[in-house]
């Protein structure tokens, strides 16, 4: 590790199955009120019913633009190295968890759901190349 620095990507198994499961959960309710359709609500922004599945379908596909726009892009997100650290996660996806680094205060986070490299790993090598950066 000292001498090769760390690249985290968009995981492509994680970004991937969102997007499926993401369209399936859409086609699912499509093929509910198609086969059903005395429990389809009214197509009318009166109906709550509508609005409410509306406002779902369009979350789910926000996943689903979300999990191929990251499958594809193959660019690193993380990456860290002896020349510092780059960081190209948006900060509007509000999807990503925050999670706490091992062994330091709650307030120092790392974004890594979807990355193809643990927020430890990168820790490693944050210690490996900045150990100023990280409390012992």
């Amino acid at each position: 590790m000292a001498g090769r620095g760390v690249e985290a990507r968009y995981g492509t198994l994680h970004n991937l199955s969102m997007a499926v499961v993401s369209a399936g959960m859409i086609g699912v309710a499509i093929l509910h009120f198609a086969s059903n359709p005395a429990n389809a609500p009214n197509l009318s922004l009166n109906d709550p019913r509508f609005v409410l599945f509306a406002m779902l379908a369009l979350a789910m596909g926000y996943y689903v633009f979300l999990g191929i726009s990251r499958y594809l892009n193959r660019q690193a997100q993380v990456v860290i190295d002896r020349d510092g650290i780059d960081l190209r996660l948006s900060m509007w996806n509000f999807d990503d968890g925050l999670r706490p680094i091992r062994g330091l205060p709650s307030a120092v986070l790392v974004r890594d759901n979807g990355l193809d490299t643990s927020a430890s790993a990168m820790l490693d090598a944050v210690k490996s190349f900045r150990p100023n950066l990280v409390k012992p």
